[in-house]
C-alpha cells in the first residue's frame, strides 16, 4: 500500500508541475523575534528559491520541491552561516523547519517559521500607493523634506537565476504613511515570474531627530534613522542595515 501510494504521488507530482510552481512561488508573510518577515519565493521546476527580507536582513533559502514539501539549506548571507530546512506547503501556509540557535533562549533547538500566502491583487507595472483606507491619522512632528514616493529595489542573483523586488511607500504631509507589499520580477533561461503588486497598507508616521517613527494604532515604534539627500533616502535600521530609497 505504501508503495502504490509513493507512486501515485509520484505520478501526480509529475502531471501538476504548473500548478506546484505557481503554489511556491508569490509574496509570503510571517512574522520573525516580532517583526513583519516578508518573503519572496520562486519555483522553477523542482527547484525553489526564497529571500526572507526583516529590515534589510536577508535570509536566502535553495531547496528541491517534491510535491507539498521541499528540503533545502537556509543561508544567511552576513555571516556566511548555513543550516539545512524542511518546509511544507498546506493551502497558503508554508511552514520551514530548521535546527538552530534560538536567539531568544540562546539555546540550540528546533523551529518553526510559518508563513502564509498573501493574495496579488494588482498588475505589474502599478505603483498604486493610493488606496482608500478608514485608519485613522495620530498626529507628530514631520519633516516635510520626506514628503514623496520612494521606491526601493532588493535584487537577487544565483548563476543564470536572478529576479528583483521593488518595494514603493508614499509619505503624505498628513501625517500618514501608505507602503507596499512589493513586486517582484525575474526568472532564468527557461521561465520567468511576474508577481504583480502586493496590498497596500497605512500607519501613521512622525520624524524626531532624524528618526522616523510609525504608529499601527498600537503606539510609536522606531523604524529607521535617516538621511535624506536630494532623490535619495538612505534608512539605517537599529540592525545596522542599511537602504537607500530614490524618489520617484
Amino acid at each position: 500500500m505504501k508503495y502504490f501510494l509513493l507512486l501515485s504521488s509520484m505520478f501526480f507530482g509529475h502531471t501538476l508541475t504548473s500548478q506546484i510552481t505557481a503554489a511556491w512561488t508569490g509574496y509570503f508573510e510571517g512574522t520573525l523575534l516580532g517583526l513583519i518577515a516578508p518573503m519572496e519565493g520562486i519555483a522553477q521546476g523542482n527547484t525553489w528559491k526564497g529571500v526572507i527580507n526583516v529590515n534589510g536582513y536577508v535570509i536566502n533559502l535553495d531547496g528541491s520541491i517534491v510535491g507539498d514539501n521541499c528540503e533545502g539549506t537556509m543561508s544567511d548571507p552576513q555571516t556566511q552561516t548555513s543550516i539545512p530546512f524542511q518546509s511544507q506547503m498546506y493551502g497558503n501556509l508554508l511552514t520551514i523547519r530548521i535546527h538552530d540557535i534560538n536567539p531568544l533562549t540562546g539555546l540550540k533547538e528546533d523551529m518553526e517559521l510559518v508563513f502564509e500566502k498573501k493574495s496579488e491583487l494588482s498588475p505589474r507595472g502599478s505603483t498604486n500607493t493610493e488606496e482608500s483606507s478608514s485608519f485613522q491619522v495620530i498626529k507628530g512632528k514631520i519633516d516635510p523634506n520626506l514628503i514623496g514616493r520612494w521606491r526601493y529595489t532588493n535584487s537577487y542573483v544565483s548563476g543564470e537565476f536572478s529576479f528583483a523586488t521593488d518595494y514603493f511607500m508614499k509619505i503624505n504631509a498628513d501625517g500618514s504613511l501608505l507602503y507596499t507589499d512589493g513586486r517582484t520580477a525575474g526568472g532564468g533561461p527557461n521561465s520567468s515570474i511576474d508577481s504583480g503588486d502586493g496590498d497596500v497598507y497605512t500607519v501613521s508616521w512622525k520624524a524626531e531627530n532624524k528618526i522616523i517613527y510609525l504608529n499601527d494604532g498600537n503606539g510609536w515604534q522606531e523604524y529607521a534613522r535617516y538621511y535624506q539627500e536630494g532623490n535619495n533616502l538612505m534608512l539605517t535600521y537599529m540592525n545596522g542595515n542599511k537602504q537607500v530609497w530614490e524618489r520617484i
